[in-house]
């Protein structure tokens, strides 16, 4: 009698420990959780409030209604095909780009949309690339037009271009002593914000005079939209002389490129070429 209880009791505890797991799956899921976001706020009108809080979804977050004009549907990060398909799905028009890590289908994507490749846990020169060629078309957008960025775990290496001075052999040597070094992603994020001209906010600001809406789903802890990937969307200022401080605390200074270094140990500048755009309002998933 006690072995059959004992049986049960374990059955049921392995049972819902396998609901809970599934649950947690659910919730989680890429596709979902972007459908779950548009249908919970469709794309407002053009009079609407500019601000919106999709932060009560699923490790899903946004920032900054659209106006009517074009739209270009840009998802990068190892869930970028799943995030995209479901924008497909709900109906949004527009040009749709996926930057993807190498091997992932296109599972559901729309036979029009353009679908790039990128390296992961490091960046690869294609990646770099394909990168240069979405921060061109990011660039042409106008005052009517919109930006819907869906940024997912694993963009920091995916969609990446380097600052002006530093080559991509010199940008990916200096990403593989980060991972090597022990750093936690806080501070990987510090130094990768200062070499880059995508991240900290600059693919916002590459967009403007274009309204920029970010759904993000996030891979890390507390879920900061700034660490997620780095926050293509998300103007960071980190303090002068942090990034460097970084290199020295783990002991990258003396490994890292020439051309990298001359760039820490430069004045550093706001992170912007021109005026940086407006705070975000990206709210962070509860």
């Amino acid at each position: 009698m006690s072995g059959s209880a004992d049986r049960g009791c374990s059955g049921g505890l392995r049972d819902d420990a396998e609901a809970a797991w599934r649950a947690g799956v659910a919730a989680a899921d890429p596709h979902g959780a972007v459908l779950s976001a548009l249908e919970r706020r469709p794309e407002p009108a053009a009079e609407d409030p500019v601000l919106e809080d999709l932060s009560s979804g699923p490790a899903i977050s946004s920032v900054q209604a659209m106006r009517s004009g074009r739209r270009l549907i840009l998802a990068t990060g190892k869930a970028s095909v799943a995030m995209a398909a479901a924008a497909a799905e709900a109906g949004l028009s527009g040009d749709i780009i996926v930057l993807a890590p190498v091997g992932v289908e296109r599972r559901g994507l729309p036979d029009e949309a353009l679908l790039l490749r990128g390296g992961h846990p490091l960046p690869s020169p294609e990646g770099i690339d394909s990168s240069r060629k979405i921060l061109e078309r990011v660039r042409t957008l106008g005052a009517r037009d919109r930006l819907l960025y869906l940024i997912s775990g694993g963009s920091s290496a995916l969609f990446e271009v380097p600052a002006a001075g530093i080559s991509t052999g010199d940008l990916i040597e200096t990403y593989r002593l980060l991972l090597g070094c022990g750093a936690p992603i806080a501070d990987m994020n510090c130094v990768r914000r200062r070499l880059s001209a995508l991240k900290g906010g600059r693919l916002a600001a590459a967009a403007k005079p274009a309204e920029t809406r970010t759904l993000a789903l996030s891979d890390v802890a507390g879920d900061d939209p700034a660490a997620i990937g780095s926050g293509p969307t998300v103007e960071h200022r980190d303090p002068a002389g942090a990034a460097l401080g970084v290199v020295e605390r783990y002991g990258l200074r003396e490994a890292l490129p020439t051309p990298v270094l001359a760039l820490l140990c430069s004045q550093p500048d706001d992170g912007f070429a021109e005026p940086p755009p407006e705070p975000m309002g990206l709210h962070s998933a509860g």
